[in-house]
């Protein structure tokens, strides 16, 4: 039985995650940091008061200042510098949070971290978004955590939010996605439930990986 801390719960892959994590028998408790209240799915309204613990605040402030023993972090947090507003704003989510995550993390003395990155995360890209991508993974690769990072193209699936360049992109897809074959096959659109699945099947696994400090996949 395994107590996982959430991060990026509302998002496309996170609320796929938490609906998973819920649903498992091998999870005894999900911890969720948001800044809003997040909504279950009707199948799983009877397990909120069971297995989901919620905390409603600034998340920064969470990472700052609530103690609390879990076996596994997962950030599946993530936004867009249209989002944000800004290219400051969207390094305050996508890596000052993520690192407050690995630092609450180390603190807390739980020994495993999961990170949703993106395919092309390099901290020397001249592409903003990917040079921030790579350097979250950069730093988090300093701590003393065993990590999992996920590096998925376009996620595809039914978000709430709209996001139009990301729209195009999916309905476009069945033009290009002939072209993507052999080594290019990493470029096709990632379905949201296979990172999900993914994260889950690591958070669940025995310790048989616990000698692996950092693995890094494309999917």
């Amino acid at each position: 039985m395994k107590k996982v801390l959430l991060l990026g719960a509302t998002g496309l892959v996170g609320e796929i995650t938490l609906n998973m994590l819920l649903e498992n028998p091998i999870i005894e408790q999900v911890i969720v940091f948001s800044r809003r209240e997040i909504t279950l799915t009707p199948s799983l309204k009877s397990e909120q008061n069971i297995k989901l613990r919620m905390y409603v605040d600034d998340v920064s402030k969470l990472l700052q200042n609530t103690k609390i023993k879990v076996d596994v972090c997962i950030s599946c947090l993530g936004t867009t510098i249209t989002k944000a507003g800004s290219q400051e704003k969207f390094r305050t989510v996508d890596y000052d949070l993520v690192l407050q995550l690995a630092h609450w993390a180390e603190r807390n003395q739980c020994p495993k971290m999961a990170v949703v990155s993106a395919l092309g995360a390099d901290p020397n890209s001249k592409i903003f978004y990917n040079r921030v991508k790579g350097e979250v993974e950069r730093d988090l690769k300093k701590t003393s955590l065993q990590l999992l990072i996920l590096q998925p193209s376009l996620l595809s699936g039914e978000r709430q939010e709209f996001r139009l360049w990301e729209q195009l992109a999916l309905k476009l897809a069945p033009l290009y996605l002939w072209m993507l074959q052999g080594s290019l096959k990493k470029y096709r659109p990632t379905p949201a439930v296979s990172v999900a699945e993914c994260l889950v099947d690591w958070v669940t696994a025995g310790d048989s990986t616990s000698s692996v400090k950092v693995q890094v996949q494309h999917l």
